[in-house]
């Protein structure tokens, strides 16, 4: 299993007090109530995809950030799909009327604990590379953006997969190219120089996180169903629950 956090709260340069984020109540015709199902059985239910964690906490399901499938279906059905979006709503009160103050509070913690997961697995690993980021670098040309937008697909947008294929894979690519991107990726953070953080250095600190919280003491939730909850990976090659 792998893991990782990104401290997200002005990534965004969102002011959730001056321009706080509003209740989409659009969707919620098309929310299934839980009926019963535990936490997993409401993920299938809703059909809720695999998490990528290099796209930030923020972009996560609410799935990851909750164990009540009650708290969950209340917010789906209140147009709040993704923890970023919650997050915002809990720093100006925007639930309050949703959520019982403990139930805001376990949300939190939870979310808190994504938030860490997410820190630790994105060191070393830096940000998926798409088609819109390799237009933007200026190194790929038209001739190539197609084959190299596929390329980039098929690796998961790992970075460095992408530079070594369009080295070895992709006729008549110029190496001198390659490298433009590769300074480009740099720069821009797609690639993280730093190595990346074991399973045991990952697990650790999540599990800090869920003890500073009180989770870990209770019986219901104990830190590795939080970890196989978040950790999730898209990579091919990892394994995941």
């Amino acid at each position: 299993m792998k893991y990782g956090f990104q401290h997200l709260t002005a990534a965004d340069d969102h002011n959730p007090v001056a321009d706080p984020p509003a209740l989409d109540t659009a969707d919620a015709v098309d929310v299934p109530a839980p009926d019963g199902d535990d936490h997993e059985e409401y993920r299938r239910k809703l059909d809720v995809s695999t998490f990528d964690p290099r796209e930030g906490a923020a972009s996560a399901d609410l799935w990851y950030a909750t164990e009540d499938p009650e708290i969950l279906y209340r917010l789906r059905t209140a147009g709040i799909k993704r923890w970023g979006h919650l997050r915002s709503l809990l720093e100006v009160g925007g639930v309050d009327g949703l959520l019982s103050e403990n139930a805001r509070e376990r949300v939190r913690q939870h979310g808190t604990a994504l938030e860490t997961f997410v820190e630790a697995y994105t060191v070393g690993r830096g940000k998926p590379v798409d088609r819109d980021v390799l237009e933007a670098s200026n190194a790929v040309s038209d001739k190539f953006i197609d084959e190299a937008s596929d390329l980039a697909d098929r690796v998961a947008g790992k970075p460095e997969a992408v530079l070594d294929g369009l080295s070895n894979e992709v006729n008549y690519f110029r190496e001198d190219k390659v490298e433009e991107l590769r300074a480009y990726l740099r720069e821009q953070g797609y690639i993280d120089p730093r190595p990346t953080r074991s399973d045991e250095q990952i697990y650790a600190e999540v599990v800090d996180i869920y003890c500073q919280c009180g989770l870990a003491q209770r019986p219901q939730l104990k830190p590795h169903q939080g970890l196989s909850r978040i950790s999730a990976a898209p990579d091919p090659s990892v394994a995941g629950d």
